[in-house]
């Protein structure tokens, strides 16, 4: 792997580990109400997804 390569990729992973924390932060911040169970399925959701494409960047970059 470049130089340039390692330095988008580590770019794109604390990016993802960005928005992966600001995404549980939001869902933490909702009261546990009826209401908010939507809302909180949703975040959990974008939440696993970018988990998800976090790991799956992770295995094609080590192979």
């Amino acid at each position: 792997m470049t130089p340039s390569e390692q330095a988008a990729a580590k770019m794109l992973f604390e990016a993802i580990a960005a928005y992966k924390n600001r995404v549980r932060d939001e869902a933490m911040a909702l009261k546990p109400l009826p209401e908010n169970d939507e809302q909180r399925r949703a975040l959990v959701m974008q939440f696993q997804v970018a988990d998800d494409v976090g790991k799956t960047i992770s295995t094609q970059t080590l192979r």
